[in-house]
């Protein structure tokens, strides 16, 4: 037989050693560690209240208190609201805070005070409240207020015939700047006159007629007045409530019988009335309390007083001459600005700005100004002159 042909053997494929098990790695879970609480310290233990004794004697059992289910009325379950609420509550912002603040007048001697009011008033309280939120000026009249003053007057029928001869001083209430009411007064040394106190329909209730009174009460008592006169022939109760009191005609003073309002313009039936102005304390009149009122012409004067003395400002034009007068109390006068001329007899003495003159009782002089204005304060003794 034949010989088989060799076949070469493939090569063995080495074998890959066993690869070692690997062990199992435990899975440990990571806890944080826990908080440390603090210790919770002990609160000690409250003593027991001590037993209250018994009354001395009987307490009566307190009533019983109802039930609301069974003793009010029952009420519907929309209540619907009134229109004056309606109207409080649509009202604008503005105008309820006006209605809420306090509104004073601005006087040391307000009458009225410091008034506040909620706005569910009602509307006639709203009205009132948000008028007096209004800024109230008093003031002294100007002569552009005459025409004013007189179709006030003659609207509520007073007297308007000697407005112009006399010599009345006004003060004015203006609301937001326009003529509300309008008070007078004729004063003639201790002596006053208190006339035309008037204000408009519209604006009444609104205590501007008690302003107008107290501010008129404080000027007089600037003029040295202490006793102040009216009539009326539809205002007492008012005027009493300011401290008026009714008297007999005939004990008016006879500077306050020749007026003509006392002799012709009152009708004989208006009630008399007196109020006595003795200062009770000191008094402070600012500038606007002061008004200038016409002495001769060219020159303009305001006075304050009290029981024993007297001063008076001027304000003296140019040109302007004072008659030859005398007074039977003491005169010291001081020039504050410009210059004054006293004549005296036999001599003429030029007294200037920071200058004074003092002039005894008795004592003759007229005052004159030549080319320059003046401005100068009276110092008086009693008795007081009606005229300086």
């Amino acid at each position: 037989m034949p010989p088989r042909p060799v076949v070469p053997l493939e090569p063995a494929v080495p074998i890959e050693p066993a690869v070692p098990d690997v062990p199992a790695v435990p899975v440990v879970a990571v806890v944080p560690p826990a908080p440390v609480v603090p210790a919770v310290p002990v609160v000690p233990a409250v003593p027991a209240a001590p037993a209250v004794p018994a009354p001395p004697f009987p307490v009566p059992p307190l009533p019983p208190v109802p039930d609301p289910a069974t003793s009010l009325p029952a009420q519907p379950a929309t209540a619907t609201p009134t229109p004056m609420r309606r109207q409080a509550r649509s009202a604008p912002d503005a105008v309820r805070r006006a209605c809420t603040i306090l509104v004073h007048v601005p006087w040391a001697i307000a009458p009225w005070g410091a008034i506040a009011h909620d706005v569910d008033a009602g509307r006639r309280s709203q009205e009132r409240l948000c008028y007096r939120a209004a800024m109230i000026d008093v003031e002294p009249a100007t002569s552009e207020d005459l025409a004013s003053i007189r179709a006030l007057l003659d609207a509520n029928e007073l007297p308007v015939q000697d407005l112009v001869e006399s010599a009345v001083t006004f003060l004015v209430a203006r609301v937001d700047g326009v003529l509300a009411g309008v008070v007078g007064l004729e004063a003639f040394g201790a002596s006053a006159l208190l006339r035309s106190l008037c204000v408009a329909g519209e604006r009444r209730n609104r205590g501007i007629a008690r302003s107008l009174c107290a501010a008129i009460e404080s000027v007089a008592r600037g003029l040295g007045v202490r006793d102040l006169y009216l009539l009326t022939t539809t205002a007492g109760p008012f005027f009493e409530r300011q401290g008026f009191a009714v008297g007999a005609r005939d004990i008016a003073p006879s500077e306050i019988r020749a007026t003509a309002e006392f002799r012709d313009l009152c009708p004989s039936t208006a009630t008399f009335m007196r109020k006595s102005l003795s200062p009770a304390g000191a008094r402070y009149l600012p500038r606007r309390l002061l008004p200038l009122r016409p002495d001769v012409p060219g020159a303009r004067m305001w006075a304050v007083g009290l029981a024993r003395v007297l001063m008076t400002y001027f304000e003296v034009d140019a040109g302007v001459r004072f008659e030859r007068h005398q007074h039977e109390g003491e005169q010291i006068t001081t020039v504050v600005e410009g210059e004054l001329y006293f004549e005296l007899t036999g001599t003429v003495v030029r007294v200037g700005a920071g200058d004074a003159i003092a002039i005894p009782p008795g004592v003759a002089h007229a005052v004159f100004t030549r080319d320059r204005p003046a401005k100068a304060f009276d110092s008086w003794s009693p008795p007081f002159p009606t005229k300086p």
